[in-house]
């Protein structure tokens, strides 16, 4: 928990955009500790955390890493907005991300001869204290990562698997084995946009 505090609790002078259309240049901080995220904003001496229904988007520049970053309050799971982050966007497609803090528990079940076979819970950290460590049972909190796909011309969203992209899964999955993407890093989410529009002879270069 103490790693992830330090993501938390992390400040950064930024901008954020009001569904009135207002802006305001403040210090806030991204929380990830509901799905749909959370932003503090320093104001004087008060904290005041903002939601989804209040901010249409909000950005700041990161001094450690030398990145800009980008966030929406977009409607991409049953409906119900979220803070997802700009990540990639070319004329046909972009790449969104999302982040929480969740709850994984593991519990051990005796198995067949003594042997223990475990399962894993992933319960959001609004629930997490309804759980108790126990001899049988064990709770670790991590940061849960989500990849949204977009077509840009059509404004559909898809949770990003090859399925996203299925005139060319076959010839993706190639393309995925031969370069051993493992779907761990943005750039392996990338390139598999780019073969795609490159199997599907697309380029912006072509486009008025």
């Amino acid at each position: 928990m103490e790693q992830l505090s330090e993501v938390v609790d992390q400040w950064y002078e930024g901008e954020v955009t009001f569904w009135s259309g207002r802006t305001l240049l403040c210090q806030l901080s991204y929380s990830p500790l509901v799905p749909e995220g959370l932003v503090k904003v320093a104001d004087g001496d008060l904290t005041r955390v903002l939601t989804v229904y209040d901010i249409e988007s909000f950005s700041f520049y990161n001094h450690d890493t030398y990145t800009d970053h980008t966030y929406y309050s977009l409607p991409l799971i049953n409906n119900r907005p979220m803070f997802v982050e700009l990540l990639y966007e070319d004329c046909f497609y972009a790449i969104l991300g999302s982040r929480s803090i969740v709850a994984e528990i593991t519990n051990y079940v005796p198995g067949p001869g003594g042997a223990m076979s475990r399962s894993y819970e992933y319960v959001n950290m609004s629930y997490a204290h309804a759980y108790q460590a126990n001899a049988a049972s064990v709770t670790k909190f991590i940061m849960d990562y989500r990849w949204f796909l977009v077509d840009v011309e059509n404004h559909q969203a898809h949770d990003f698997n090859l399925n996203a992209l299925d005139d060319q899964r076959k010839e993706l999955r190639k393309f995925v084995r031969a370069n051993k993407l493992q779907f761990d890093t943005l750039e392996d989410y990338i390139a598999v946009v780019q073969k795609y529009e490159d199997l599907t002879m697309r380029s912006c270069k072509d486009l008025p």
